[in-house]
């Protein structure tokens, strides 16, 4: 685990990042120049053979994303099921993400568990179904 200092400037880098890329993506092309030899070349040092520093693997990371990869919050992008990230949902992948909240078994985290019922019922209620017998679940495809 890294420390407090460590985390606490990892944290403002990852929020000065999320909000220039929100800022500055009409600037970006909507989708990239592929040049797989680039993105090879870029991975070899990652060998595991020595620590990378927190911050350097970070900047590593949303450089290449930024330089390789379509960004679908560009106001000129038109993709089908590709929606623009939120902040609300930014902000959602984060929190689950740092307590791992447990749904295959109930005990495990009955809150989330609890929000995930209510948020079917909710649901299947405001599309006409009855809340009461409404059933299923929200996955994420497979991280189980």
């Amino acid at each position: 685990m890294l420390d407090e200092i460590e985390r606490a400037d990892l944290w403002r880098q990852l929020t000065t990042t999320i909000e220039n890329y929100i800022n500055q993506v009409a600037e970006l092309p909507v989708a990239p120049e592929i040049d797989l030899a680039a993105i090879r070349s870029r991975l070899e040092p990652f060998d595991f053979a020595k620590p990378h520093s927190s911050l350097a693997t970070l900047n590593f990371a949303v450089d290449n994303l930024r330089e390789f990869q379509v960004h679908t919050p560009h106001p000129r992008y038109f993709g089908l099921f590709n929606p623009a990230p939120t902040t609300m949902g930014i902000v959602a992948d984060a929190l689950v993400a740092s307590f791992n909240p447990q749904l295959a078994a109930w005990s495990h985290s009955p809150f989330a568990s609890e929000v995930e019922r209510h948020l079917i019922r909710v649901f299947a209620a405001r599309f006409g179904y009855d809340a009461e017998t409404a059933d299923g679940t929200f996955c994420s495809g497979g991280a189980e």
